[in-house]
């Protein structure tokens, strides 16, 4: 499982409160979905419509993209820790500095697989315990 980083001065910041609360939300649950599924801040515009429960998503996109919170299609960001320093790509956002505060999918990856890792270890570890204790051979062992 991820997190997302939410600084706890968010609702106070002046973007913030610029697009108002249903735009936060709507950037909150992008945040979210954009770990969830390790795509490093870029949002397809498709979902957009999945992560708002809003009349008019579109109007609140809007407010983000004047806000500079999200870039869109086509945008060139000059911050090399925003997905938009490379151009966002067609059909797609990009939240705005989203590598500064939030894990990339090669970080993402490393961590689960580091988890895995561990857990295997952890289970092959406890299998020779056990198979010590019962006096009995482990399946590693032959």
């Amino acid at each position: 499982m991820a997190w997302i980083r939410l600084d706890e001065n968010f609702p106070d910041h002046p973007k913030a409160i610029a697009v108002g609360g249903d735009a936060c939300w709507l950037h909150v649950c992008a945040l979210a979905y954009c770990n969830r599924n390790r795509t490093d801040g870029l949002v397809p515009t498709g979902v957009v419509l999945r992560l708002s429960d809003r009349r008019r998503p579109e109007d609140l996109v809007e407010r983000l993209l004047e806000a500079v919170m999200w870039h869109g299609a086509g945008d060139v960001c000059e911050s090399d820790d925003c997905p938009a320093f490379a151009g966002v790509p067609d059909g797609s956002f990009a939240i705005h500095d989203f590598l500064r505060y939030q894990p990339t999918r090669a970080e993402l990856e490393e961590q689960h697989a580091q988890k895995v890792a561990a857990g295997r270890a952890g289970g092959h570890a406890k299998a020779r315990q056990t198979a010590k204790r019962n006096g009995s051979k482990g399946l590693a062992d032959g």
